[in-house]
């Protein structure tokens, strides 16, 4: 009997450290939380720096904690460059880890993370992301080869459009400034728009038609909404020329009735210039009773438009006195050359009068 009894109490202690190591395990095992940071807002060229917080309910030495996550192949997440396949089972090295989401696609994504500890405890989290497609930039070049060029002569520049993608963008050009003549694809007139061009590198020519301080002022304006603008140094110059005059006295008498000049203009010939400008000669005096011979009179613009393009191109001019009763008085005959660019010289010759 008192054998009995041992082995009921032996049996009932067994029983008893049986229930306290089920409760021990019950007890070392708790439930967590699970929080994620990061922006939700991308571009598609952009990587997004996200960060995971494991929040137990109470901490256990030796508690491990994992994740998975699908994301439809719209991005994968990478820990340190190192990228996590899709629906593979991550193990974490600390309660707080960093990792960052690149997107593939742009659009509304939606990522679904699978948490779990060692002990089977599981939770859910869910992200929302919202990627757009990127905006393709994009810079020019716009340059010629020289800052100052002459009225009517070529001078050749370059425009080269890079862009930040291979997108199909169509550019507009505004080229404000200058006056004259580019040539791009076809002749343009500038001040001036050229439309449908498209990223690359051009050569272009430019022919200035008046003279101007003004710098280029360029804009480019894509398809895509971007608009940029550059201000480019340059200034077109008068062109200028020279003249010389066959004498620089004349002699005029009773006996001596009239004396001939001859101008003879020395220009830029038109393998020198593209568009060649007007030239006017105007002859003024202030002497007495002496007469330009011809249909011209003092003070009037002649226009010089009998041109070969050949240099030292000349034009004669008769000068004679009034009539024999007037009295003759001497002085200076002065010539006068100026072209359509604003470029002008003045000459004068002595009128001496013999007695």
């Amino acid at each position: 009997m008192h054998l009995h009894k041992k082995i009921i109490s032996l049996l009932a202690l067994i029983l008893f450290l049986n229930s306290c190591d089920k409760e021990i395990n019950i007890i070392e095992s708790f439930p967590f939380e699970v929080s994620i940071t990061g922006n939700k807002k991308i571009s598609l060229s952009e990587s997004l720096n996200s960060q995971i917080t494991i929040k137990p309910e109470r901490l256990v030495n030796g508690t491990t904690y994992s994740f998975s996550y699908f994301s439809e192949g719209n991005g994968a997440y990478s820990i340190d460059g190192n990228i996590i396949p899709e629906g593979k089972e991550y193990e974490l090295d600390s309660l707080v880890q960093n990792l960052t989401y690149t997107p593939t696609i742009d659009g509304k994504h939606i990522v679904n993370f699978d948490f779990k500890d060692s002990n089977g405890n599981t939770e859910k989290a869910e992200l929302n992301y919202s990627v757009s497609k990127d905006i393709t930039d994009f810079d020019f070049l716009f340059e010629p080869v020289s800052e100052i060029n002459t009225v009517g002569s070529s001078v050749n520049l370059v425009l080269d459009i890079t862009q930040t993608s291979n997108e199909s963008l169509n550019y507009t050009m505004d080229i404000r400034g200058q006056s004259g003549e580019l040539i791009f694809r076809k002749k343009e007139s500038i001040p001036g728009y050229i439309n449908n061009i498209s990223k690359g590198r051009y050569n272009l020519s430019f022919i200035p038609t008046s003279v101007s301080n003004n710098d280029f002022v360029v804009t480019l304006s894509a398809s895509n909404g971007i608009r940029k603008t550059k201000r480019v140094k340059f200034k077109s110059t008068p062109v200028e020329f020279d003249f010389n005059l066959s004498k620089s006295k004349i002699f005029l008498s009773n006996s001596i009735s009239n004396e001939l000049v001859s101008i003879t203009l020395d220009r830029p010939t038109l393998k020198e210039l593209r568009v060649q400008p007007n030239y006017y000669l105007t002859i003024q005096t202030d002497t007495n009773n002496i007469f330009l011979n011809g249909k011209y009179s003092f003070g009037s613009i002649i226009p010089l438009k009998e041109f070969t393009g050949i240099t030292n191109e000349t034009f004669t001019y008769s000068f004679n006195r009034a009539g024999r009763s007037n009295k003759l008085i001497g002085g200076k005959i002065t010539f006068i050359i100026n072209n359509d660019t604003g470029f002008k010289i003045s000459k004068s010759i002595d009128v001496e009068i013999l007695e």
